[in-house]
């Protein structure tokens, strides 16, 4: 990440992340000076399969991770009733 600070890119172009089909959730508030919350959305809207949740702050999972911890439980349970997408997967159904 820092390297792709101080020297280029730290993402991959938009069609590049348009074709990543891996379920992902993002967390993010919009009180974060080094990442706005606008890149959190825009990342959302490229990746196919993403989430977005907004924390109220960015000590909520620290301090009162209640609804946050909830989030990510729900994400993960969706995730893991979705058949697995790889052939060969020797973990599928395990």
């Amino acid at each position: 990440m820092l390297h792709g600070l101080l020297y280029g890119r730290p993402a991959p172009p938009r069609r590049e992340r348009e074709r990543i089909a891996t379920p992902a959730l993002v967390i993010a508030h919009t009180l974060d000076p080094l990442h706005a919350f606008a890149d959190s959305e825009a990342v959302v809207r490229d990746l196919p399969n993403a989430r977005l949740v907004k924390a109220h702050t960015f000590l909520e999972m620290r301090f009162a991770p209640g609804r946050l911890t909830a989030e990510v439980a729900d994400f993960l349970e969706e995730v893991w009733a979705q058949p697995s997408e790889r052939p060969g997967d020797r973990w599928a159904g395990a």
